[in-house]
């Protein structure tokens, strides 16, 4: 049935979209799913470049925790590498990760550019890619988080190579989305601990809604 207006012309029916994208995908006006560098699929769930992967610890990885490298590891791997992992988290966590080792072709790399083995990090906002060569050890030991529930990670690693490298070995973990600290920590600070078992329901529910809805604006 088509709807009209008071002069007798056609309304646009606007439907819903329900459709959800992850991985950093975004929703087209046309109700389905744009995704972003390195996903594919209905809901960009499924990694693109999987069949061109050359190692076998690449793609998905959603344990509560875990570590990341090249099958070889700590032993060198010759030849070319290309390979991302996808570390997925529970919907309501982030990935809280720590750089241990990585090593990376070095050899004549102006201080402005990428190492000889291209490595990226995607997902958080605290790391910039591509990631230069000289700062590469800057970032060993530091604690880094996840924007959301995903974190793509890429190695390319020199053809043209005279030495063969480690890669990366990267330590991570599930953690509770900054939004659920910051509930945490005002039932906890807030409100008295005889009282806080009084507080209703609905009052810690609108309180979760508006703290993540101001996360996600930051």
């Amino acid at each position: 049935m088509t709807l009209k207006n008071k002069r007798n012309k056609p309304i646009k029916r606007i439907e819903r979209c329900n459709i959800e994208c992850e991985n950093g995908g975004t929703v087209n006006g046309n109700c389905s799913c744009q995704c972003t560098y390195g996903f594919e699929g209905k809901n960009c769930e499924q990694l693109s470049r999987r069949k061109l992967f050359t190692d076998p610890s690449c793609g998905i990885h959603n344990e509560e925790q875990g570590i990341i490298s090249l099958s070889t590891y700590p032993e060198t791997r010759a030849g070319v590498t290309f390979c991302q992992w996808l570390i997925k988290s529970a919907p309501e966590k982030t990935i809280e990760f720590y750089i241990k080792d990585l090593d990376l072709d070095d050899d004549n790399v102006p201080p402005d550019q990428p190492c000889n083995d291209i490595f990226y990090i995607w997902g958080t906002k605290s790391i910039i890619n591509p990631i230069l060569c000289v700062r590469r050890n800057n970032l060993i030991g530091v604690r880094f988080e996840s924007d959301s529930d995903w974190l793509l990670i890429e190695l390319r690693t020199n053809p043209w190579s005279e030495r063969s490298h480690r890669g990366p070995r990267i330590k991570y973990r599930q953690v509770d989305a900054p939004y659920q600290r910051s509930l945490r920590a005002f039932t906890a600070d807030v409100l008295p601990s005889n009282a806080a078992s009084n507080v209703p329901v609905f009052i810690i529910l609108l309180l979760l809604t508006v703290i993540k809805r101001y996360d996600k604006i930051l």
